[in-house]
């Protein structure tokens, strides 16, 4: 319900106060809700760019090296320390120092 000058000129200061009282009550409700909506919206961002980087060392992902299925373990890592990470080997790098195409 939209408040009006002529509806709001004929409360009563109780009223007013109640009214006051009552949107305060909204305005942090709404406040909360929007907070936990940000917080949720970061753990889908943060889920969203797990499952790309799994799905980049997939295989038949997009640069998929058939890393296998330790690649689609979230938290495990999807190359050996000084192997090439994922999608390196069809980009043509082969991990070396001054290695590549």
């Amino acid at each position: 319900m939209a408040l009006e000058r002529a509806v709001v000129g004929a409360l009563s200061h109780a009223e007013l106060v109640d009214l006051v009282v009552r949107q305060s009550v909204l305005i942090e409700q709404v406040q909360a809700t929007i907070a936990e909506q940000q917080g949720l919206i970061a753990r889908l961002e943060a889920r969203v760019r797990e499952l790309g980087g799994l799905a980049q060392g997939s295989p038949g992902g997009p640069g998929g090296t058939g890393a296998g299925d330790r690649a689609r373990v979230p938290g495990a890592p999807l190359s050996e320390p000084g192997l090439p990470g994922a999608g390196d080997a069809a980009a043509g790098r082969c991990g070396r120092a001054g290695g590549g195409r």
